[in-house]
């Protein structure tokens, strides 16, 4: 954010509760004062803290995405209302341009449509994985009988600074009374998207370089999917997100795998849902992912496994024509 320029920031939605869960369940921040300060206003308002986090440019545009009822979901875009050049399009009709500073929250039946003509467009398409369960319910009333606070105002109080400061020198008492450490769920929520062109194209041209190797195709299967850290391992989740993206299912020639490449997070009806071309993770850290199952799915499957990794430099370079 201090670096660039960043017109429009998309986040999932969180509650106060949910930004300070994973604190909790990740043992490996013990220094309370030191994650306060680097935390504080990231807890206490997100939107405020990314609006504030780039003194060199102007604020950024903050669309902040909510999980919609499943019954919504999978619906075939509108091309009558994903043409209003405006940008956004939700389940309501609602449209809007990049608008500094403000900020504006939808669901994610929506998506940012960028047009090229009345019947062609580039569409941005999100999906929220909610991750917590019946941890979210736990973990505030472990707060509400430590903290004597009403379960109902738990929120309120962690958005204080000076509840916030309680909360924080309560920490490791709180991850005693929770036995965190059997747990281990740092991610909170996931957000995954859909990059790609929609509509009545006549045909497409993709090329792409990586390490050393190229590729070229001119299916319509050019479009990228992104799947943050979403548990599509279990078949509730996967089922939801193969549902959300089914309209977009055949134009997929690049996915992410969830989780950099990890096992728990992988199924491999992922790959013969979206047929994918190239697969690509992120690499790095003390995880070592991605696992050694993942990778020997995806060559059994026969698409391209590019791993960028923090310490070679490894990158994915594409190109994409749509021609209408």
């Amino acid at each position: 954010m201090q670096r660039f320029q960043v017109r429009r920031v998309t986040i999932p939605y969180t509650d106060a509760s949910e930004r300070v869960i994973s604190l909790v369940l990740d043992d490996t921040r013990r220094s309370t004062s030191d994650t306060l300060d680097e935390y504080g206003q990231l807890i206490r308002d997100p939107i405020e803290a990314l609006q504030n986090n780039n003194d060199n440019f102007e604020p950024p545009e903050i669309i902040v995405i909510r999980s919609a009822p499943e019954t919504d979901l999978g619906q075939e875009a509108n091309r009558n209302e994903l043409a209003d050049p405006r940008g956004w399009v939700d389940g309501d009709g609602i449209s809007h341009g990049i608008a500094s500073g403000t900020t504006h929250e939808r669901d994610d039946r929506g998506r940012i449509a960028i047009p090229s003509s009345s019947k062609n467009f580039w569409m941005l398409k999100p999906w929220i994985d909610p991750m917590l369960g019946d941890q979210k319910t736990e973990f505030q009333e472990a707060v509400s009988e430590q903290f004597r606070i009403d379960v109902s105002e738990v929120d309120d109080w962690l958005r204080s600074e000076e509840g916030l400061r309680d909360f924080m020198n309560g920490l490791e008492a709180l991850r005693t009374r929770l036995r965190v450490e059997k747990k281990h769920r740092f991610n909170v929520t996931s957000l995954s998207l859909f990059s790609g062109p929609v509509g009545n194209f006549v045909d497409y041209d993709h090329c792409w370089h990586a390490d050393g190797a190229s590729g070229h195709s001119s299916s319509g299967a050019v479009g990228w999917l992104a799947t943050g850290d979403a548990e599509l391992r279990e078949s509730g989740r996967r089922n939801r997100f193969l549902k959300h993206f089914q309209p977009e299912s055949k134009g997929v020639g690049t996915f992410a795998p969830p989780h950099h490449g990890s096992h728990r997070n992988f199924h491999e009806d992922l790959l013969t849902s979206l047929d994918p071309v190239i697969c690509i993770v992120g690499s790095g850290g003390r995880f070592k992912h991605p696992n050694r199952t993942v990778v020997e799915a995806i060559a059994k499957y026969g698409a391209k496994l590019i791993v960028a990794d923090v310490g070679v430099g490894a990158s994915l370079t594409e190109h994409v024509w749509a021609h209408y």
